[in-house]
């Protein structure tokens, strides 16, 4: 669980900073969200404070590209990529990757992640500060709906919402490099 939480952490500071509900470019459009370093994201939570996060630096494991992604705020350091079949995240200590975010998808799936049952749904539209996006829903809290943590995400721009310990955040504003 405490995984899935900083998953989470990760997750809603990845939430934010769209001016318009633009289409992502062809660069990005193939991924759930762009990893690069300099993007950032800003989002706004119900009571008005905003939180940032972003992609703040890379490191070569082997072959691969692991992209440190942290939010502003917090300590927390996530390694994440994209892989053919969605986001991946890796344990820098163990070498352990993990499927967090299965993409793409037509259907909707219900998976395990971190020993906790998930769903994810394709093309769900949900509009917020920022704009009309169509989404894949990423629903964390299939056995216990009464602790929410549910993730709206539009590919090629980021996450655009998300709920969290009964609190809703909104994407108002990103920078895509």
């Amino acid at each position: 669980m405490q995984k899935l939480t900083l998953l989470f952490t990760i997750i809603i500071s990845l939430i934010s900073t769209c001016t318009s509900a633009e289409t992502p470019s062809r660069e990005h459009s193939n991924v759930l969200f762009p990893l690069k370093v300099g993007n950032n994201w800003q989002f706004v939570d119900e009571d008005g404070d905003i939180h940032y996060a972003a992609i703040q630096g890379e490191i070569n494991i082997g072959e691969n590209t692991w992209y440190e992604y942290r939010e502003l705020s917090d300590e927390d350091i996530f390694y994440i990529n994209n892989s053919a079949k969605g986001q991946i995240e890796i344990d820098l200590e163990t070498k352990e990757q993990s499927l967090v975010l299965p993409y793409p998808l037509d259907n909707k799936k219900t998976y395990i992640q971190y020993g906790v049952k998930s769903s994810v749904t394709p093309n769900v539209k949900v509009t917020v500060k920022a704009g009309t996006f169509n989404t894949y829903k990423y629903d964390f809290s299939v056995d216990e709906p009464s602790d929410p943590i549910i993730l709206w995400i539009a590919p090629g721009i980021g996450p655009v919402k998300n709920i969290y310990k009964n609190k809703t955040y909104e994407l108002i504003e990103f920078n895509l490099q």
